[in-house]
């Protein structure tokens, strides 16, 4: 079934009442979007409420549009977790603190800061490792305090099997030392 007719059939339950049924069949929205709300009803007030309140009580004394609102935002966030809708909730109060946010933008800022999946993660593949690139760190050199020590480290670098110097450094050394290519590997 469409997800947007299972909202729909939650809020129309909820909006034609539960009063016949037992407290055990009413669905409930999270604890996290109950939270949500009151959050955002001490941010906007009643301009948050109206959106949602039709004035019509339950036997609990709840606002039947705000139970059916909290109900179809819950199915809608549901896929976030709880930080992304933290941070969203508060980036909705500082960048518009006079309009509370519909449920449209609400989940467009949740999908703007949920973090993205790469290829693999999507697909169900595994990535392969991060290559193992061991450098020889304490490689002895006989620096001569010239301007050619750069190139003396990377050639003694090369001559104890270092395999990450790139094909051009090692002729750049080379060249500067003034070493032709048949020494180069000593």
């Amino acid at each position: 079934m469409n997800r947007s007719y299972e909202i729909a059939d939650l809020a129309q339950h909820t909006l034609q009442g539960s009063e016949q049924q037992g407290h055990a069949q009413r669905p409930e929205a999270s604890i996290r979007t109950r939270k949500l709300f009151v959050v955002l009803q001490s941010a906007y007030g009643t301009a948050f409420l109206a959106k949602f309140s039709t004035g019509e009580l339950n036997e609990r004394r709840e606002d039947k549009g705000m139970r059916a609102a909290q109900l179809v935002w819950d199915a809608a966030l549901a896929e976030f977790a709880d930080d992304v809708i933290e941070t969203a909730s508060r980036n909705a109060q500082r960048e518009n603190p006079e309009f509370p946010p519909s449920l449209p933008q609400f989940v467009k800022a949740c999908e703007a800061l949920t973090p993205r999946k790469t290829y693999f993660e999507e697909n169900g593949l595994l990535a392969l490792p991060a290559p193992k690139l061991e450098r020889l760190l304490d490689v002895p050199v006989e620096l001569k305090g010239d301007s050619k020590d750069w190139a003396r480290k990377i050639v003694a670098r090369i001559n104890h099997g270092d395999q990450t110097v790139t094909r051009h450094t090692r002729i750049a050394a080379m060249e500067a030392l003034g070493l032709n290519r048949q020494q180069e590997g000593r």
